[in-house]
């Protein structure tokens, strides 16, 4: 989000120096479809400009908060949605050991999950997920090496 940025730039920074893809989730993690094309837009080049400024690189891909996109969005701003094929709820049910049972049951080839940095316990579920992932012979990519479409 834009405003997290904002807060933590070096952060940011380092993130695509080490690799990561840096995508959009709005400036203040509204539902865009609740918003007028322009107000969208603006929180969306908002979110951008910022992140810009703290990387160097603007983002082609933006994860619309609650799954909120249209395709008037797409265009205008020229931006590919990422969805999930995953919600374990962590930020519902913030259960670690749950969250990983969720996730990990119900990867497959190409699978994008969900999960909220916020919490504690989504983190700790990140880490265990991975491991185990790994460990059943997933390799896991960027969004870009995926090739959504």
């Amino acid at each position: 989000m834009g405003e997290n940025v904002e807060n933590y730039p070096k952060l940011v920074k380092k993130m695509t120096q080490d690799g990561h893809v840096v995508g959009s989730h709005t400036y203040s993690h509204v539902q865009l479809t609740k918003l007028s094309i322009k107000e969208a837009e603006d929180e969306i080049t908002k979110a951008n400009e910022i992140i810009y400024k703290s990387c160097g690189i603007y983002p082609t891909f933006v994860r619309p908060p609650y799954g909120s996109w249209s395709d008037t969005l797409e265009k205008k701003t020229n931006m590919r949605s990422v969805l999930w094929t995953i919600d374990p709820l962590d930020w519902k049910v913030l259960d670690k050991d749950q969250v990983v049972r969720h996730v990990v049951s119900n990867a497959k080839d190409g699978s994008i999950i969900l999960l909220h940095d916020i919490y504690k316990t989504s983190v700790e579920a990140a880490l265990e997920i991975v491991d185990e992932l790994t460990k059943k012979g997933y390799k896991f990519a960027t969004i870009e090496e995926l090739q959504i479409d």
